[in-house]
């Protein structure tokens, strides 16, 4: 057991224990954080891909782009189209009887091989969180048809900000989000109660009522929370009525049906998509 943020005498706290922090803390992959210009690619010419500024975690280790920097690549072959990786290459010295442990990064392009289809290039294994010295990580890929080279795509995930995480945890009721209208007929209300949950009320009197009827509201519900909702039903009419919504928004009413005018109540909680 060692203490790393603490004082220990003598200088102890080294990269990796850094690493594995950070690696703890946002994830073990990589991750373009949200400064500078985010480290988009743009293509310059055929030959040449700038990344712009900004900053990335690989695999614990922070690494900055203080200014755009331009990556070389191959030209495209005739008829023959080609996956190239822009990846970041970290090593560190081991070499010798006292290696120096020195840590660097550098751009690298894998190749693809040319062919009837842009098939990614593999990349050798490798990881700075077990402990190898020579590690590559695709960060960005770009494709040739022909001797057109395509715009280059970010891999990684952008990182979301804690204080952005923490804005769509701890938002509370906002009557400003609050909503109402009319679709097919029917009126209905949302009042926000909390991040993407609503109380929903929909009514509507009809002359007569019939057995069944369906309408679609003007929005959609969460797919991974709610797959299919039932809603709870009052009637001015004596029968049994039972409703539901679909994540798209439409709604099914079912009844006896009433040969009189009625007014349909229908209510419940729902999260917006």
């Amino acid at each position: 057991m060692e203490i790393v943020t603490g004082k220990a005498g003598v200088p102890h706290v080294s990269s990796a224990d850094d690493g594995r922090r950070i690696a703890g803390e946002v994830g073990t992959g990589s991750y373009v954080l949200q400064t500078g210009g985010k480290l988009a690619p743009s293509l310059v010419d055929a030959n040449t891909v700038r990344i712009a500024t900004g900053d990335m975690i690989v695999q614990g280790r922070h690494i900055g782009v203080t200014a755009p920097e331009d990556v070389k690549v191959a030209s495209g072959s005739q008829g023959k189209k080609r996956m190239d990786y822009i990846c970041v290459h970290y090593t560190r010295d081991v070499s010798g009887s006292s290696p120096t442990l020195v840590e660097t990064v550098e751009w690298k392009v894998l190749q693809g091989t040319p062919g009837s289809s842009a098939v990614a290039p593999s990349v050798p294994k490798g990881s700075i969180l077990d402990g190898d010295a020579d590690v590559t990580v695709p960060i960005c890929s770009v494709t040739f048809d022909g001797l057109t080279t395509g715009q280059p795509k970010l891999l990684i995930p952008e990182l979301t900000p804690l204080a952005d995480l923490g804005d769509s945890v701890s938002q509370g009721r906002d009557p400003s989000l609050d909503r109402s209208g009319t679709a097919e007929g029917w009126s209905y209300s949302l009042v926000h109660i909390e991040r993407d949950n609503y109380m929903l009320t929909i009514q509507r009197t009809l002359n007569p009522t019939p057995a069944y009827t369906e309408f679609i509201l003007p929005f959609h519900l969460e797919t991974a929370v709610r797959l299919y909702g039932r809603l709870m039903v009052a009637t001015t009419y004596v029968g049994a009525t039972t409703a539901s919504i679909n994540t798209n928004g439409l709604v099914r009413v079912s009844g006896s049906g009433y040969g009189a005018p009625a007014t349909t109540d229908l209510y419940g909680l729902v999260i917006l998509a």
